[in-house]
């Protein structure tokens, strides 16, 4: 029974640092199992198991608990010109990893762009709400001092340095140079938990301020306080206003203790007037997820590594755009010397490859059949 030999020790970007020397040797050129034949800038390279001391050494590797599925071509010896192919798996289960990994078809070879979460941090998404009329010019304001004219800003807040309520607010000027403000707390602890007041004109000069009785039920509201120009009014849940003068500008402030221990507000500054419209407002829609890291390159789901004769590898891994190439078989195949089943996989293409320094080679008609273990025993 053939048998294939496990890698003990990697480099960074994937290929043999050192191997053990016990493996039987693989069958022969020109019936070798396992090849890897190719035009490497244009020069035909082909190395087959078994002919000059080459052998196909496999390894299965766990990295921050994803499965990878790696074969590597190398003369015994552990240097030498040779080839490092590593499917990467993924964290559902080993066999949908192996089906995942292994698909028929064309791979690509490009770098998966991924975001890590940053702990304590969250995201708030914004989108304005114009209810008057068409506006002329608008800007948000965050908390601690942040600006921006952006239709729908979002802004990111460290809830492990700061209240876990950032105050968000959104000025309007409209087309008839009316203006309103609206100010919201977000509590970021509870994302969905959000209310707002309501406005109606009673009379002339009375103005009813208000959370619409479905608005109450929905968001589960135990006390509502409410301030008028800073002083505190009542906490029943609506209030009215009657005017002082024919024209009054006026602060209302509810705040919003929530049964599910939510603490929310809202601020409106209106213009208020006996004989004019009604007063123009605001408003706003937010959301709030978690804070992602900037995109950058997390993983590559196959990488092709070449080492040449001066024991330089070269990987697609290195490349921004390596191509992509082709799995067009795979079979199961006899267990490794470690006692780890392994898949036999036929790739062709071509592709680019970068080393360290940004020299690049080109890889053309390539054909491979490697050998990789899919799991320890």
């Amino acid at each position: 029974m053939k048998k294939l030999l496990i890698i003990t020790s990697v480099l960074s970007i994937g290929f043999l640092a050192s191997c053990r020397k016990d493996a039987p040797l693989p069958p022969s050129d020109p019936d070798a199992e396992f090849y890897a034949k190719a035009l490497i800038d244009g020069v035909e390279t082909n190395l087959f198991a078994g002919d000059d001391d080459y052998y196909m050494f496999t390894d299965f590797l766990e990295i921050d608990g994803i499965p990878h599925y790696q074969g590597t071509l190398i003369p015994s010896s552990g240097t030498g010109e040779g080839w490092m192919v590593r499917f990467r798996g993924n964290d559902q289960g080993s066999q949908a990893s192996e089906e995942e990994a292994f698909e028929l078809g064309d791979h690509s070879l490009n770098g998966v762009f991924a975001k890590e979460v940053i702990p304590g941090e969250v995201r708030i998404s914004t989108n304005p709400v114009f209810v008057n009329e068409i506006y002329s010019s608008f800007i948000w304001s965050f908390q601690f001092g942040a600006h921006t004219q952006e239709t729908s800003p979002y802004f990111e807040w460290d809830t492990t340095r700061f209240t876990y309520q950032p105050l968000t607010t959104l000025t309007t000027v409209y087309a008839s140079s009316c203006e309103a403000h609206t100010s919201r707390c977000v509590d970021t602890r509870f994302p969905d938990t959000k209310t707002y007041f309501a406005i109606e004109r009673l009379t002339d000069s009375k103005f009813k301020f208000y959370v619409p009785t479905p608005e109450w039920n929905n968001s589960k509201i135990n006390r509502v306080n409410w301030h008028i120009n800073g002083n505190f009014i009542t906490s029943d849940s609506s209030i009215t206003y009657t005017l002082n003068n024919s024209s009054d500008e006026v602060l209302v402030e509810m705040t919003v203790q929530h049964t599910n221990g939510a603490g929310t507000c809202m601020t409106r500054t209106l213009h208020l007037t006996s004989t004019g419209p009604d007063p123009c407002i605001v408003d706003f829609n937010y959301e709030v997820g978690p804070n992602f890291t900037p995109d950058s390159v997390q993983y590559n789901t196959l990488i092709l590594t070449y080492i040449d004769k001066n024991n330089t590898p070269f990987s697609t891994s290195l490349h921004s755009e390596p191509g992509k190439v082709t799995v067009e078989e795979v079979m199961d195949y006899d267990n490794d010397r470690d006692g780890r089943p392994t898949k036999k996989v036929r790739l062709t293409g071509s592709f680019l490859l970068k080393d360290a320094n940004g020299n690049e080679i080109r890889i053309e008609d390539a054909d491979f059949v490697i050998a990789v273990a899919t799991r320890d025993p």
